[in-house]
């Protein structure tokens, strides 16, 4: 398509009218990198495009420089006028399964690398999963798992350095890097079921519970902190500045602004940052003991046919009796131990959660009284 409209670029290959599709390909290839552009990694040409393939090799026909993140990359083509400007933002890494809702769109859809973001969007982490999006102010926004977000306003003047930003946070765990802007009247807000964060070039966290209780924790910067209930401030406006935190029950009642321990800010950015597993992250690693436990099953562990040698238990014997293969009484067995094995590793795990968390919040009450 390119090719076809902008003949003359650079990366599409001399007469290109004369070469097969996948000569084509295999040319501009070698074109983009030799220019500094890595993109396809040895894809074959007739694969669909990512959406974060997309935008870096759209970047890179336009002529633009490389080198840069895939965030000024979009801005890059949105100021163009190559790509929509209704997005706000756009997902900057992903792990695990997460989801969108868009308003007006029945069905949700799953989050990919460089997947664009909408105003209105409600935006969920699964299980085990995170994801961080940058907002075309550069702010950044990090879930972690089992987290929900709504992002209610988004205004953004980039020529008078003007924003007006609010996110809600429903459940879980989010760590916002928020970029400072100089206009007046600016705002970036994140909303709780119970406090309000206002906040001007700063890094926190903000984590909510099932039944609306929140918790903020300062990184660097200060926030401003209103308790409320319904939607309505009930409270007096206080400052929460780096390495202090607050409780808000969840019926807006706002505890004391203390220093936070140094284990929960660890914590809590751990359970923020991808391609990291928090020491005490709840209800993930399910898989990880599935495999740990099948690899256990293989090498002979105890059981009825275990004798802790482990040596390979053989599956593959013919027949169906007690030493016959997987679809016989003892294969059921071995997914049965390999499925407890799993349970007991993440409740385990969650158990370990608790117990941080329990230690965190006691020394939190203990610093209040």
């Amino acid at each position: 398509m390119i090719a076809r409209h902008n003949p003359e670029n650079s990366l599409v290959p001399v007469n290109y009218f004369k070469l097969s599709p996948s000569e084509r390909y295999a040319l501009a290839v070698e074109k983009l990198d030799k220019k500094g552009f890595k993109i396809f990694n040895g894809k074959p040409g007739n694969a669909l495009l990512s959406q974060v393939e997309f935008v870096r090799a759209s970047y890179a026909f336009t002529g633009a420089p490389p080198g840069k993140s895939l965030h000024e990359q979009k801005l890059y083509l949105k100021n163009a006028g190559i790509i929509k400007s209704s997005d706000i933002g756009l997902a900057t890494e992903v792990q695990g399964k997460v989801v969108q809702f868009h308003e007006g769109v029945a069905n949700k859809i799953n989050t990919e690398l460089a997947s664009p973001v909408f105003m209105q969007d409600k935006i969920r982490t699964a299980i085990g999963s995170k994801a961080k999006f940058t907002l075309d102010d550069g702010s950044t926004l990090s879930m972690a798992e089992d987290s929900i977000i709504r992002i209610t306003k988004n205004i953004y003047d980039p020529d008078n350095d003007y924003r007006q930003i609010l996110i809600k946070v429903s459940l879980g765990t989010v760590r916002f890097v928020v970029t400072k802007v100089a206009a007046k009247g600016s705002m970036f807000k994140v909303v709780t079921p119970t406090v309000t964060a206002g906040v001007r070039g700063t890094e926190f966290i903000v984590s909510v519970t099932a039944d609306g209780a929140s918790r903020l924790i300062g990184v660097e910067g200060e926030i401003e902190t209103t308790p409320t209930f319904r939607e309505k401030p009930i409270g007096k406006t206080r400052i929460l500045a780096k390495n202090q935190t607050q409780s808000v029950s969840k019926t807006g009642i706002a505890g004391e602004i203390i220093k936070a321990p140094e284990d929960m800010i660890k914590i809590a950015v751990e359970k923020t940052t991808l391609g990291k597993q928090a020491r005490f992250d709840r209800g993930v690693g399910r898989a990880r003991a599935i495999v740990a436990a099948k690899n256990r099953n293989m090498r002979g562990g105890p059981g009825k046919d275990g004798d802790g040698s482990g040596k390979f238990r053989n599956n593959s014997d013919k027949g169906s009796g007690h030493n016959g293969g997987g679809s016989g009484h003892e294969g059921r067995e071995a997914e049965e131990e390999v499925e407890q094995a799993a349970e007991d590793a993440e409740n385990a795990a969650r158990q370990a959660a608790r117990d941080a968390e329990d230690a965190a919040e006691q020394a939190v009450k203990d610093a209040e009284d």
